[in-house]
């Protein structure tokens, strides 16, 4: 009977370790993807992305595809990740936001290559802090735009306006800074898409 009771014992605490090896080797708590290549976060906030690296947008500081997870340099952690056609943006667990890839239409948040502006920034291959006083709590990366939300629910919106898609001044064809969505709504979630934006309230 003690025999029975000891290997229960084991057992369990097998079990146990197990499973507090598998949450801390941390298998991936977010995913996100768009056309040709994808990006996840480990329980521990680490980036990994893979597919098409044009532009950088796999943030290894390389431009070589990659057919396997590979992580996103700088050694930074995030909370949250979003991958666009052509870019990816991210939140920091230090509440900075970052974004790599091409930056045709100031999606990144810096100058468009053919602004013809201080700072043009073509592409940046590797994370890089958004230049705002502004801390998001979420983003979401579009087509040729990022929008993101503050803790508060506020809606921020940079890139290309095409067709409204910012949500601020319809009559701005682009922004390398964060513009406020238009209106007093409070948001739980939003999504930049090809060339809109939705967002969420928390009344649904």
């Amino acid at each position: 009977m003690k025999k029975i009771g000891l290997v229960i014992v084991l057992l369990a605490l097998i079990v146990s370790g197990v499973a507090k090896t598998q949450s801390s080797d941390s298998p991936w708590v977010s995913f996100s993807s768009w056309y040709n290549h994808s990006c996840a976060l480990t329980g521990a906030g680490k980036a990994y992305c893979w597919g098409s690296n044009s532009s950088g947008r796999l943030g290894d500081g390389s431009q070589d595809d990659k057919k396997v997870a590979t992580p996103v340099s700088g050694g930074l952690s995030f909370s949250s990740i979003s991958v666009g056609a052509n870019h990816t943006c991210a939140i920091g667990t230090n509440k900075q936001t970052y974004c790599w890839g091409r930056n045709d239409r100031a999606q990144l948040g810096f100058n468009s290559s053919g602004s013809r502006k201080p700072n043009e920034v073509g592409e940046l291959l590797v994370p890089t802090a958004l230049l705002t006083d502004l801390s998001f709590s979420s983003v979401s990366a579009g087509m040729f735009n990022t929008c993101a939300l503050t803790s508060e629910g506020k809606a921020y919106c940079w890139g290309i306006n095409a067709n409204g898609a910012n949500g601020s001044d319809p009559g701005e064809s682009e922004s390398s800074t964060p513009q406020a969505v238009k209106g007093k709504h409070v948001f739980v979630s939003i999504q930049a898409g090809r060339t809109l934006g939705c967002g969420l309230t928390a009344a649904g």
